[in-house]
């Protein structure tokens, strides 16, 4: 009997079952085995959450902003933005990055503005007037042409019928020949929601943005690249990023060599610049998340009112995002329960 249970056999046996039983678990990913998965991920980010950078700072259109009458109404006009824009330009900002969309044309630009007058009461002379004027869009795309790195957004949908227009595509993704099927397996967006052309065509880059949850609620992975309408898009961060680099930079995937593949690695490399990135078929990545730090926020008021300290801004990737209770996207993480969407990947 004991050289049954020593047969090299019988040791193939166990280890066969064994083998297929993991296969099975992982092929059927049962609740609990996904739970542990969950579980493992999130312990491991709370123990050893990743040290943050200090390459990004969140201009940051909060309570205190929106409430200063210099600037006006929310939504603010396109000229209030172009001022933002330029003095972000004028402290050294390596990339100027909005996570908004720019949907519809600016409403109060002065030919917009007198088209919603009764006409009855609207003089030639006035009309004459106003013919002379810049159309605030105008203004705000001739400002991202001149900083020449601003990145502009869109944000995907699940319906169809959300989409007016297709995206702007700054920059192909370069696809190497063993990373082709990236156009079939990332993931496919049905819809999107985009910044008005003449803003997105005058920016140095164009992302999209938008995170889905896992089951239970909390952000774990986010999509890098995006398949619409038969093109791959980058994200907003991913084309942050390239712009910060060199806004003629092309992102690049290429599949990994046989000897360059370890037991955990995944089968594509993205390279942006001077960094690569580990790819999956999907164009997910699994974030590793630091920890929330109110410090990195300034205030738009104080930009635009010549407030901040330049060296906050100098040499940094400059999200313009909002914490205001009207306005923010709140989400949840493994560290965070609460926190604005913008910070889940800007740390």
């Amino acid at each position: 009997m004991g050289h049954f249970f020593i047969n090299r056999w019988f040791h193939a046996f166990l280890l066969l079952i064994l083998l297929s039983g993991v296969i099975f678990i992982r092929l059927q990913d049962y609740e609990w085995s996904r739970a542990l998965r969950y579980l493992a991920f999130d312990t491991f980010n709370v123990m050893h959450p990743r040290q943050p950078t200090d390459q990004v700072v969140i201009v940051d259109i909060d309570e205190a902003s929106l409430g200063r009458e210099e600037l006006g109404q929310w939504p603010w006009p396109r000229h209030i933005v172009a001022r933002l824009v330029s003095s972000l330009k004028d402290m050294g900002a390596r990339a100027i990055v909005f996570d908004m969309v720019f949907a519809e044309s600016d409403r109060t630009s002065p030919a917009a503005f007198i088209k919603m007058l009764p006409q009855a009461t609207v003089s030639d002379d006035l009309k004459n007037t106003v013919s002379g004027l810049k159309d605030h869009d105008e203004e705000l795309a001739e400002t991202f042409r001149q900083a020449g790195n601003v990145v502009t957004g869109f944000i995907w949908s699940a319906n169809p019928e959300a989409t007016r227009r297709k995206p702007v595509l700054s920059k192909p993704i370069a696809l190497a020949r063993d990373a082709a099927d990236l156009k079939q397996t990332v993931n496919k967006i049905r819809g999107v929601t985009t910044t008005i052309p003449v803003l997105s065509e005058a920016a140095a880059g164009n992302g999209c943005f938008g995170v889905s949850t896992d089951v239970d609620g909390l952000i774990r992975q986010v999509p890098l690249l995006f398949s619409f309408d038969g093109d791959i898009y980058p994200s907003l961060a991913l084309e942050a990023l390239r712009v910060a680099q060199d806004p003629r930079l092309l992102v690049k995937v290429r599949g990994l060599k046989g000897d360059e593949v370890g037991p955990l690695d995944p089968p594509l490399r993205m390279q942006v610049g001077d960094y690569e990135i580990p790819l999956d078929h999907d164009g997910m990545f699994h974030a590793y998340f630091s920890k929330a730090r109110p410090e990195k926020y300034i205030p738009v008021w104080q930009v635009i009112g010549g407030q901040a300290d330049p060296e906050k801004i100098k040499g940094k990737i400059v999200i313009i995002g909002t914490s205001s209770e009207g306005l923010k996207d709140i989400r949840s993480t493994p560290l965070d329960l609460f926190i604005p969407s913008k910070s889940i990947l800007w740390a």
